[in-house]
This record gives structure tokens, sequence and C-alpha cells, in this order.
């Protein structure tokens, strides 16, 4: 029982995906940048790569590339059941899964010093309505490395109440 859970949990971590197509701001995305905001397209391109590098680890199963995109005390807050699980209880269910191939866009990169927020919409497939992940990054002598991760799934209603 205990395998299922972090199973489905790796599953809900494994649904954030690599951009196929430069990402589209959402609409009511203000277009003005943050003051202290020091955003580069050098570090949009690094922590673009990490997630990258997050969705190849898990299409090979390849533990120590997936670890290295997290920092030690990683945290990832799992909407379906509110846990929190860090890095090294979810490690041991990193299996080589050849199907992971997620579509993502409406992909939104902050940098703030050295902190990034980076948020956006993955997808099974264009028919999904997927989940939003929220990424927060700190930038460390390897590179950038994500502290956090949340990740809720969207819900589509069929029905329009005011109608």
């Amino acid at each position: 029982m205990r395998r299922l859970v972090f199973l489905s949990l790796l599953c809900a971590l494994a649904s954030c995906a690599t951009p196929a197509t430069p990402a589209s701001q959402p609409k009511n995305q203000p277009t003005s940048q943050p003051v202290n905001q020091r955003s580069t397209t050098s570090d949009r391109d690094a922590l673009v790569a990490k997630i990258e590098q997050f969705n190849r680890s898990i299409r090979e199963g390849d533990k120590r590339d997936y670890a290295d995109v997290f920092v030690d005390d990683f945290v990832f807050t799992w909407s379906r059941n509110g846990q929190i699980y860090d890095r090294e209880a979810i490690l041991p269910n990193v299996l080589p899964t050849p199907a992971h191939d997620p579509l993502v866009d409406e992909l939104i990169v902050r940098t703030y010093r050295d902190s990034a927020i980076v948020n956006f919409r993955s997808r099974k497939n264009p028919e999904d309505s997927g989940v939003r992940v929220t990424f927060a990054y700190t930038r460390t002598d390897g590179g950038w490395k994500v502290m956090s991760s949340h990740s809720t799934k969207i819900v589509v209603e069929d029905d329009d109440p005011a109608e």
C-alpha cells in the first residue's frame, strides 16, 4: 500500500513537463516586471533545463539525475491528501517510465535574485485538463535546485451555474 501511495505521488510529480514550444503568458499576466526581478534569458533557459532534466530522469528511471534537481531538504506538498513528502521518501520510487512525455503550457518563470518561481500547466495529452504546478527554486553552487513543489489538479466544470 505504501508503495502505491508513493507511485501515485511520483505520478503527480511526474506530471511536470518539458515545454515543446515557447510558452505563452496567460492573458491576465502583467507585462511589467517586479522591481527586484533579475530575469535573464540564461536564468530562464537554466530553469527550463532543470524541468527537462526532471522529466528525462523519470523517463529513464535515473535516481541520481532526479535527486540532482532538488535541494537535500526538498519538500513536495501533494494536494490530493495534503501530505508533505521529502526527496528521500520519493527517490526509491523513481522507476523507468518511457511513456512519460507530458505537455506543458502557460509557463511563467520569475526570478528574484537567487530565487525563482516557475508555474505551469502540465497535461498528459491536449484533451487532458492537467495539473497546475509550482516549483520554488534557489540558486546554488550547483545551479538552480527545487526547494519546494506543489501541484493541483485542474477541475473543469461541465455545467455553467449561470445558465
